[in-house]
């Protein structure tokens, strides 16, 4: 006879909340009008134009804005299309 399925798993590397997670780090760019960084975001996120414009203006007033927090292979991939538009971000890992 065998054990019932049990749902919980005891192994740490597919226990939920240990999948490591960066943010997308959208940086100012003085040489990028405001309305082509809006436009990228939007294209590459999917954000509507009031989300996209937020995350520009704190770009722009901070000298940087968090775009997107996820794991590595999604925020490598986001910052491909991002630098494919000219626009300059980076990772940084988010730490717990």
């Amino acid at each position: 006879m065998s054990a019932p399925f049990s749902s919980h798993r005891s192994d740490p590397a597919v226990s939920p909340g240990l999948i490591r997670t960066y943010h997308l780090l959208l940086h100012r760019s003085p040489d990028v009008p405001l309305h082509d960084v809006v436009r990228a975001v939007r294209r590459v996120t999917r954000f509507a134009e009031a989300e996209a414009m937020s995350r520009m203006w704190d770009a722009h007033n901070y000298g940087r804005a968090v775009v997107v927090t996820t794991y590595l292979e999604r925020a490598e991939f986001l910052a491909e299309l991002f630098t494919a538009e000219g626009i300059h971000v980076t990772l940084e890992v988010v730490h717990r």
